[in-house]
């Protein structure tokens, strides 16, 4: 897999869909950790924009203001990691209770991003498994961690959430049981296999118009149909 190429996969659909914001709410216990959590989203986010808008303008080349955007995605997980660590020491799985709804996303995303650290994602799963058992946070982000950390140990995904690139295709990791993929989805929230693959070479075709509003964008909502959620974005 080309590096600019895995750029494109974890930026794109970072910004293919709109991720809306709520109000903290009067039952979140902890907002000031919430605003935390989404502040290190925002940083996340903003340096795969970066990314993605780079990819835009010179494709997989690799140039000079995409090393220094690598660089600068690497220091940015590397610091999330680290406080994510030390959010998790502290409180256990930041769950919708404590942190709302999307302060939970956004705990999970920046858990996602740790790739330079399986042993942390793989201490964050039990503990994301249990929120999502007790309703504290998303089946479908529990899916998106198990597959994660399974294709990182070079085993077959269970839910067929995590792509490659190769040879200019994008193509999904191979899944475990894939004659049953649809019901595992299904259980987890998320749409079946063929609408998120369909949707996901769709988004990277049109890259150079996924904004929302558009009229690409509308057509990926219409690809997504009856499960395209705007709050729930594409960023995983």
């Amino acid at each position: 897999m080309r590096i600019v190429a895995y750029v494109l996969l974890v930026a794109l659909l970072s910004v293919a869909c709109a991720s809306v914001k709520t109000a903290p709410g009067p039952n979140v216990a902890n907002p000031s950790l919430r605003a935390t959590l989404l502040k290190m989203e925002a940083a996340d986010q903003k340096v795969r924009m970066q990314a993605l808008a780079q990819f835009k303008k010179t494709g997989d080349q690799m140039t000079i203001p995409m090393l220094w955007i690598l660089w600068r995605m690497n220091s940015v997980d590397k610091t999330n990691t680290k406080r994510m660590r030390g959010i998790v020491d502290k409180y256990g799985w930041p769950g919708k209770t404590l942190v709302g709804t999307d302060g939970a996303g956004a705990a999970f995303l920046l858990v996602q991003h740790a790739d330079r650290d399986t042993p942390f994602q793989k201490k964050c799963l039990p503990l994301l498994q249990k929120a999502a058992e007790e309703g504290e946070a998303s089946k479908s982000d529990m899916a998106y961690l198990t597959d994660r950390i399974r294709v990182a140990d070079g085993q077959k995904q269970l839910y067929g959430t995590q792509c490659s690139w190769k040879d200019t295709v994008v193509e999904m990791d191979p899944i475990e049981d894939s004659l049953h993929v649809d019901e595992r989805r299904a259980e987890v929230g998320l749409e079946p296999l063929d609408v998120y693959m369909r949707a996901t070479k769709f988004a990277i075709r049109h890259a150079s118009s996924m904004n929302p509003g558009s009229p690409v964008y509308d057509s990926l909502k219409e690809i997504y149909g009856p499960y395209f959620k705007d709050e729930d974005s594409l960023k995983k």
